[in-house]
């Protein structure tokens, strides 16, 4: 099950598109793979306790109030590397 999860007001349209047509969807080989959507802030639960095996997040970083800090060729401060991961390290909250 992959379950993507996006504000409830945003329009998933696109997304159930290319879900449903795209000739390089994730899921056109594998009939055991299935799609779905949440319109909930991934600020809140989605899902109960103990319900996830793997979370993964790209693009959220949208959504901060403030960026922290530049990473030169990347988006990911875990690909940082020497004063810029120095950096982000101090930054990161508790």
């Amino acid at each position: 099950m992959v379950v993507h999860v996006d504000q409830h007001a945003n329009d998933c349209n696109t997304l159930f598109d290319v879900l449903h047509n795209d000739s390089e969807r994730y899921s056109i080989n594998d009939p055991n793979i299935f799609p779905s959507a949440i319109g909930r802030s991934f600020y809140e639960n989605v899902f109960p306790g103990g319900q996830v095996d793997l979370g993964w997040s790209s693009y959220a970083a949208v959504w901060l109030r403030k960026v922290r800090a530049s990473i030169p060729g990347h988006f990911v401060s875990l690909a940082s590397t020497g004063e810029v991961r120095q950096a982000s390290k101090r930054r990161r909250l508790p």
